[in-house]
């Protein structure tokens, strides 16, 4: 009994290779815009995230100057004040003048508060 061989089929017939190279080209393609997708997706996310950032630090330091310069003003007319007294006790002229400066020291420092 001789063994009769077995007729030599390619292993795709009939354009299968064709249908599984398209499918496998789509499947490709599809994989790179989801990727493409998801990286833009992370680039706005991080943009986001920076701006947010940004604007937390910038809120911080206008409210840490404004803080500093209130507290600056506070002690300006404290120094004015402080020296008005003097020149009025030593009976020196313009002292009214240094009240009127601490005044407004003080009433700017107010307005800073808010």
């Amino acid at each position: 009994m001789t063994a009769t061989p077995k007729p030599q089929t390619p292993l795709f017939v009939d354009g299968v290779l064709d249908d599984t190279t398209k499918a496998a080209e789509i499947d490709l393609a599809e994989r790179l815009a989801a990727a493409k997708t998801a990286k833009d997706r992370v680039r706005q996310l991080r943009r986001r995230q920076r701006r947010i950032r940004r604007r937390a630090h910038l809120r911080a330091l206008r409210k840490g100057a404004r803080i500093t310069a209130m507290y600056g003003l506070i002690g300006n007319g404290l120094i004015f004040f402080v020296i008005a007294g003097s020149l009025l006790i030593n009976g020196q002229v313009g002292g009214l003048a240094w009240f009127a400066g601490g005044a407004a020291a003080w009433r700017t420092a107010a307005s800073l508060r808010r």
